[in-house]
């Protein structure tokens, strides 16, 4: 990360239309960015352009950015509300089309799809726990899903994530607290969802297998709450 002295060349650069500075701003800040668009998305395309459309807005009001907050929170911010103002867009687009389909006024299928794409997270992608845990997330309200998504998915400190969002770090606290409690909720059902499916299946030896599943349970909590 960089200090202070740095940002504050790096801003002055981009102010002067460097090249060489805003090169220096997408080698830092891009992967990241990209990063958590992508955990709020689960699309990698819409996580790419989210991230183009974060860098064309810092290039074009850069000369009006003051310093009251560091550039990498503003950078964050920045790629939190692009990303949620998509998730919006879209949910309101598929009920626009939804009542359309109802009414005979266009095609059925025609709503947007939800995102997919493959997981940064290379070794949860194609997983059940990773599927899970992803749908979990996606249920939590939307200020609950911002604050979480920044501390547990992408580590940043609660100092960090209160600057990012505006909150005190009390409130990160207690956001991150309430959210923990929604999941392990959700979680639990989705686990005792799964072995009401899977107990109609067993033929042979059913508690070794209720066994085998707990196990599974408590790795996908241990992910998230450890």
């Amino acid at each position: 990360m960089q200090n202070t002295t740095d940002e504050q060349t790096l801003v002055d650069g981009l102010k002067r239309r460097d090249p060489a500075a805003f090169k220096i701003l997408l080698q830092t800040y891009k992967n990241k960015t990209a990063n958590i668009c992508y955990r709020f998305l689960f699309n990698r395309e819409d996580a790419e352009e989210i991230t183009q459309e974060v860098f064309i807005d810092i290039y074009q009001g850069i000369t009006s950015f003051r310093g009251d907050s560091k550039l990498s929170t503003w950078i964050y911010q920045l790629s939190v509300s692009k990303s949620i103002d998509l998730i919006r867009s879209r949910k309101r687009k598929k009920r626009f089309g939804h009542v359309m389909s109802l009414l005979d006024l266009q095609e059925e299928g025609r709503e947007i799809p939800d995102p997919q794409g493959s997981d940064p997270v290379k070794n949860l992608e194609n997983e059940e726990k990773g599927r899970i845990i992803r749908e979990a997330i996606n249920t939590l309200p939307i200020k609950y899903r911002r604050v979480f998504t920044l501390s547990k998915c992408e580590g940043f400190s609660n100092k960090e994530v209160a600057e990012i969002m505006g909150l005190t770090q009390s409130s990160v606290q207690s956001v991150v607290h309430r959210a923990n409690k929604k999941l392990r909720k959700i979680l639990y059902s989705s686990f005792e969802k799964e072995l009401q499916k899977k107990s109609k299946k067993l033929q042979n030896n059913p508690r070794d297998n209720v066994s085998n599943n707990g196990k599974v349970f408590f790795i996908i909590c241990s992910l998230i709450f450890l």
